[in-house]
């Protein structure tokens, strides 16, 4: 597993956006890096939608607890490295 398409964003909340693939090929893109008030956090992508309250959004893919922590720390790991990519990969 390793992340790529690595964009580090300025102003806002959000810090970084990205993409994971897969050994086998598998590509999820548009997840975020976000700088939340308990600190860096990943936030799978989203859409957003109009409803009855205003906009809301919805995640479009769900990671199992151990996955998002396990991506969870290679994005912090590369943001704090100031972007640059690790060496090597991160077998899955």
């Amino acid at each position: 597993m390793k992340l790529t398409k690595w964009n580090q964003v300025n102003g806002g909340h959000t810090v970084a956006f990205f993409t994971v693939e897969f050994s086998n090929g598998l590509q999820i893109n548009d997840l975020r890096l976000v700088q939340g008030s308990n600190g860096l956090f990943v936030s799978p992508p989203q859409r957003a939608y109009e409803g009855q309250n205003g906009r809301r959004y919805v995640n479009i893919v769900w990671f199992p607890d151990d996955l998002k922590a396990r991506i969870q720390e290679m994005a912090i790991a590369r943001y704090e490295a100031g972007g640059a990519p690790p060496e090597g990969d991160i077998p899955f």
